[in-house]
């Protein structure tokens, strides 16, 4: 690992540090928010978006990789952890405000969306999630930004929010104590970090197995997906090989199967953008 390209940036460390601040304030000018904030990301950890942990994260690394030079994805499952590098954009001030915010995902293009409100399953599995980017780093601190806002907002600690606030943190020193993470950032550009809550190992491991290896076929930028649980040794190998025209080949760990893949692209009408809600911020949708 080279540790000068794993320095906190000034923009990052005064956007964590700015948007907590505002948050704050807000806060106290309006109590009720608080209440709010911590419903929004209550429904969605217990909501449909529950136990979709695995796909978000890879999801958000693949969104991240339109347009570079990135290729791969690794999960990874140990005891204490679940991490998500990959080689996509490190994060940025814009990634920044839609993590600690709601329904203000860096969508781009063709992107589903990048740290939107499906980020937000992750506390369905942890109360602290981590971000490691070679642009800046930083983590949420769930003691800590419950008495803080309690202090300002007067509300109760157990019901407040715990993506509102976030803290800078040094990833090379991270990386000192925990051999996987530093290993991960060897290669990837950004690698999100869940410790685990005691809901965490509950269907994580059995996720990793599930996971559909057709996702690389609708995602082609992503040449490798890999997936590991540490804590029983299983390991797996999507990637999708010898694409010519619409036929492609996907390969699970050696086993190879072809594909014919039919695409097209909607223009999107004026009419249809009006109605589209979410999706009205696009001339195009690829199909």
């Amino acid at each position: 690992m080279t540790d000068s390209v794993w320095k906190t940036s000034s923009e990052i460390t005064e956007a964590v540090e700015e948007l907590s601040a505002r948050c704050l304030l807000a806060y106290e000018v309006n109590p009720d928010l608080v209440e709010e904030h911590f419903a929004i990301e209550r429904e969605i950890a217990e909501g449909g978006y529950g136990r979709r942990q695995i796909y978000e994260l890879v999801q958000n690394g693949a969104d991240a990789m339109l347009g570079t030079q990135g290729k791969r994805i690794e999960v990874v499952l140990s005891n204490d952890y679940l991490y998500c590098a990959n080689e996509g954009e490190s994060i940025t001030s814009d990634g920044v405000r839609a993590i600690l915010g709601a329904h203000r995902s860096a969508k781009r293009g063709n992107e589903i969306g990048r740290f939107g409100l499906g980020f937000k399953s992750v506390l369905a599995v942890t109360d602290a999630p981590e971000f490691y980017s070679r642009s800046g780093s930083f983590r949420f601190e769930p003691h800590s930004s419950a008495r803080q806002i309690a202090k300002v907002a007067q509300a109760e600690p157990q019901r407040v929010p715990r993506l509102r606030l976030s803290f800078p943190v040094d990833a090379v020193d991270a990386a000192r104590s925990d051999a996987l993470l530093a290993e991960l950032m060897e290669w990837a550009t950004t690698v999100v970090r869940l410790p685990l809550n005691s809901e965490g190992n509950r269907w994580l491991a059995e996720d990793l197995k599930k996971f559909p290896p057709e996702f690389v076929l609708f995602s082609s930028h992503v040449k490798q997906l890999g997936f590991r649980d540490a804590t029983t040794g299983f390991r797996r190998r999507i990637s999708s090989k010898n694409r010519r025209g619409g036929l492609v080949e996907l390969d699970v760990d050696g086993d190879m199967s072809p594909w014919r893949l039919v695409t097209s692209t909607y223009k999107m009408t004026d009419e249809v953008k009006r109605s589209a809600g979410e999706l009205a911020d696009r001339d195009e949708l690829p199909l």
